[in-house]
């Protein structure tokens, strides 16, 4: 009886650890299979109150690509409307505000998705800086925002003025968007399969 017993054991475990293995298998393969081809991402996102960063998390996720946050010298005021102040003064001047951190090795990386949320209907001139810290000949970007109601479209406009050698893709107004519809993007712009 306890032999019987041992082996009905023995069965179980081993069939609990032939499933998972087939299931972590299983997931991995439709992971892998996701990505588009053997591009590597960069997920770099800017962002004051953590809701552009959800999106970029969101992002990540789906593309498995690297994530990097834009992280400024000197601190934007927590204050909402000190904040915009600063930014407006920024865009008004051009300003590049230094930034703290930096990819070590941007040269890997094929595609770039940059997010930020919409200042005084411009990217955040943080983000400028980052993108003018490198040479971004030849690497896909692809911008993404949140915004409380201006379209990201005057940001990819100053975009492509910085990075005259890169291809800048459209980009999402990602407020309030689904994964699916996150993932029909990314399939739009070649980022996914």
């Amino acid at each position: 009886m306890k032999n019987i017993l041992k082996r009905i054991i023995v069965f179980f475990v081993c069939a609990l650890l032939f499933s998972g293995s087939i299931v972590g298998y299983s997931d991995n393969t439709v992971k892998s299979a996701t990505y588009a081809n053997k591009n590597k991402v960069l997920v770099v996102y800017f962002s004051h109150t953590g809701t552009t960063k959800k999106v970029a998390k969101r992002i990540r996720k789906i593309t498995g690509g690297t994530m990097f946050r834009i992280k400024e010298k000197n601190k934007y005021p927590s204050d909402y409307d000190q904040m915009l102040n600063v930014a407006q003064s920024e865009q008004e001047s051009k300003a590049r505000p230094a930034i703290k951190n930096k990819v070590k090795s941007i040269k890997k990386y094929d595609i770039i998705l940059i997010g930020y949320p919409i200042w005084w209907g411009d990217a955040p001139m943080a983000v400028y800086s980052f993108l003018e810290t490198y040479n971004l000949s030849g690497k896909t970007i692809i911008p993404f925002c949140t915004s409380g109601g201006t379209e990201i479209s005057k940001s990819v406009k100053g975009i492509r003025k910085v990075c005259k050698k890169s291809k800048v893709k459209s980009g999402l107004t990602a407020n309030d968007v689904s994964n699916k519809k996150l993932r029909k993007w990314l399939k739009k712009n070649k980022v996914i399969k």
